[in-house]
């Protein structure tokens, strides 16, 4: 209407006729397009990171990348170039995922940037998780053979940059880690999907955290475990009724399906032990750190008291930096046995005990026990004592 004015500093919006040659409609106001002018000094940049990013940092280009991914993520003066930075990560995704090294430099470059503190990257974050997740759970990334082993590296480098997304905006924006969580297990569950697929769910719903993955992988493990052991066994009476002439391509599909699926295997066993080591070992040692100023008041009064009586008592020693509350698990058909801090208790291994969502400490610790039981294989890198690295009998 001709009595509304426009805000101080806006440009005045005039209604177009319906003669008007656009073909809009009597009163239809329509914005003027906002042109975005950038410093030559700001597109020199653009221009420079972009290409730096587009070689992958091979060969001498690695020291270039190296310093362009220091300032994508500690330089304050290029809050301007953020729309265009996303916008070339989501062409470049789109349009090279059979180009590894290209694909890890962006997914480097999107983690520089979200860890700027300078650059307000959440408000693009809708336009930006996409190309994380395609990056996380891409049918295929690569193409040469070479890159069949380098495709993990890349998957594991976006879960870690989708985790740190989730870590620094999620108060913020509470629905980006659910939204992004169900892709996931919806990956997980596909049995039509390839286990390249499958393991960059694993992954990534475990750089989420312990939680994550007790809440969300453990309830389906035996259901992906029973998907995952045919393909482990598989290869030997393939290759027996098999043809000479199809024998070794027979034989190189089953290697490569037992690889996969070894992946994936150990991937869980990861997420697993990471659960494992959360519930039982990090409460104990969290125990001990919390009483050892008693105990070592207690022992310097004890020595006190010994040095003015003039008598020298035995010596205790410390407990070692790594020693923590013993726990062990011992596995018999269907019934599990935990042991920890000294409380036994026995477990039937089924549905029932990975289902459960109760935040009890011991029917966590129970039901983390009951998956790494299923694994069959003790986590030792996660092992809080000794005695856990034969916990499995």
């Amino acid at each position: 209407p001709d009595d509304v004015v426009a805000p101080v500093g806006t440009a005045p919006r005039a209604p177009r006729d319906a003669g008007d040659a656009s073909g809009s409609q009597p009163g239809v106001v329509v914005e003027p397009t906002l042109t975005h002018e950038l410093s030559k000094e700001l597109q020199l940049y653009f221009d420079r990171v972009t290409a730096t990013v587009r070689g992958g940092g091979v060969g001498p280009e690695a020291p270039v990348l190296r310093a362009a991914l220091e300032s994508l993520q500690t330089d304050n003066g290029i809050h301007q170039l953020v729309p265009y930075f996303v916008r070339f990560a989501q062409e470049e995704v789109a349009t090279s995922l059979k180009n590894l090294p290209r694909l890890t430099a962006v997914i480097a470059a999107v983690r520089a940037l979200v860890s700027n503190p300078h650059v307000h990257v959440e408000l693009y974050l809708h336009q930006l998780m996409p190309s994380v997740v395609t990056c996380l759970v891409a049918k295929k990334l690569g193409g040469e053979p070479s890159d069949l082993d380098d495709h993990c590296l890349l998957r594991e480098r976006a879960a870690e940059t989708m985790a740190l997304v989730c870590a620094k905006f999620g108060e913020q924006y509470p629905t980006i880690q659910p939204r992004i969580t169900r892709t996931l297990v919806k990956a997980l569950l596909d049995q039509t999907k390839p286990l390249a697929t499958r393991y960059g769910a694993v992954v990534g719903l475990a750089a989420l955290g312990p939680r994550v993955t007790r809440l969300l992988i453990l309830p389906h493990l035996r259901q992906v475990l029973e998907t995952l052991e045919p393909m482990l066994a598989e290869g030997e009476e393939e290759s027996k009724t098999d043809s000479k002439t199809d024998a070794a391509k027979s034989e190189e599909k089953a290697r490569r399906r037992r690889r996969d699926a070894r992946r994936v295997h150990d991937a869980l066993k990861r997420a697993v032990g990471a659960c494992l080591h959360a519930a039982l070992a990090v409460p104990s040692a969290e125990a001990n750190a919390a009483s050892e100023p008693e105990r070592r008041a207690a022992r310097k009064s004890k020595n006190a008291a010994s040095a003015a009586s003039g008598s020298v008592g035995p010596r205790s020693s410390a407990p070692g930096a790594g020693s923590v509350a013993g726990w062990k698990i011992g596995k018999a058909p269907g019934t599990l046995r935990v042991d920890v801090a000294g409380a036994e208790t026995e477990i039937a291994i089924g549905d029932a005990v990975l289902s459960d969502t109760s935040e009890d400490p011991k029917a966590v610790a129970a039901k983390v026990a009951a998956a790494a039981a299923l694994l069959g294989d003790c986590v030792v890198p996660y092992a809080a004592v000794p005695e856990a690295a034969g916990a499995f009998i």
